[in-house]
């Protein structure tokens, strides 16, 4: 027999132990009660990742545009260039950038980069410039991307 222990006091939320459980590394994320709600992320704390981390939303279809933003530092990026995607269906694809060189994530945009992705409606994303290379999970349809462009990065007021 399974029983359910609350959390700890002073913590969101914790597992079947009452210990805290800790969501993916780096996040700062918790997860509820098995008992309450499964193990499920609370709102507020998917809501603090997605402004700590860039998002990105690029289109790939002869022309190819890409702007990533960063809510916590107002940081933005755009680049411009050329891109195919296969099918032509998978032409936008929207994700998060959390891997690679993340300290150097405005550096890769800055300049010429080329990216590459592919998606089972989700997937991958990577983008690589002279400063290193970042990427992500991704959402898009079914397919693979691929761009080489040129763009820059500045801070909105």
């Amino acid at each position: 027999m399974i029983r359910r222990v609350p959390p700890k006091s002073g913590h969101p939320g914790g597992n079947l132990s009452g210990e805290p459980q800790k969501g993916p590394q780096g996040t700062g994320a918790y997860f509820g009660n098995a008992g309450e709600c499964g193990e499920c992320l609370r709102f507020l704390d998917i809501w603090s990742y997605l402004k700590s981390h860039p998002v990105t939303f690029s289109v790939n279809e002869i022309v190819a545009g890409q702007v990533t933003y960063k809510a916590s530092t107002k940081t933005i990026c755009g680049s411009v260039g050329l891109g195919a995607s296969v099918p032509p269906t998978k032409a936008l694809t929207v994700g998060i950038l959390n891997d690679g060189s993340m300290p150097n994530w405005r550096d890769v945009f800055n300049g010429w980069s080329y990216s590459f992705g592919a998606n089972l409606f989700v997937g991958y994303q990577g983008y690589f410039g002279s400063s290193g290379r970042v990427g992500g999970p991704t959402a898009s349809a079914v397919g693979l991307s691929g761009s080489y462009t040129f763009g820059g990065c500045t801070t909105i007021p």
